[in-house]
């Protein structure tokens, strides 16, 4: 039976093997695209639990906290002011009104964590000294499997 689902999905490429994954969305202080969406770069990070935003951004968008979450950082825990928000990603995937922690994010204003990434399936690539990050929601039904791709390759 096909699967009738909508997929959001996007791929970006960079030219070597890059620190950290970056790409640009528009975030928006409600739950529609509105007029007042700020369009900034966003960055990926698996190791976080969950999604921020910077204290720059919150004040631009207007945005007050709804409640107080405590953040586990590598090296220290605080509390951090959550507030709501609404993202627009690469893909065209919007999804309104997201929990975000407020938090410095060195670099960059938001940061997506595994509460996003794992909406959907996520994928990173080096070959040939350039990396490709490639996201999709929903996720698929077949899952990807390097050890199949190597093993098939490996009996050749």
């Amino acid at each position: 039976m096909p699967d009738n689902t909508y997929h959001y999905a996007f791929d970006a490429e960079y030219g070597s093997v890059p620190n950290e994954l970056k790409t640009e969305a528009m975030i928006f202080p409600s739950s529609s695209r509105d007029t007042r969406g700020i369009k900034t770069s966003i960055l990926w990070d698996t190791g976080a639990t969950h999604s921020c935003l910077s204290p720059k951004i919150v004040k631009d968008l207007g945005l007050k906290p709804i409640d107080t979450i405590i953040v586990h950082g590598v090296n220290s825990s605080k509390v951090a002011d959550v507030v709501i928000a609404s993202i627009g990603l690469a893909n065209g995937l919007f999804l309104a009104g997201r929990r975000f922690s407020v938090s410095e994010i060195p670099g960059t204003d938001i940061l997506i964590g595994m509460d996003i990434i794992m909406m959907g399936d996520f994928a990173i690539s080096n070959g040939g000294g350039k990396t490709q990050f490639s996201f999709v929601i929903p996720s698929f039904e077949n899952k990807i499997s390097f050890t199949e791709i190597a093993d098939g390759i490996n009996k050749k």
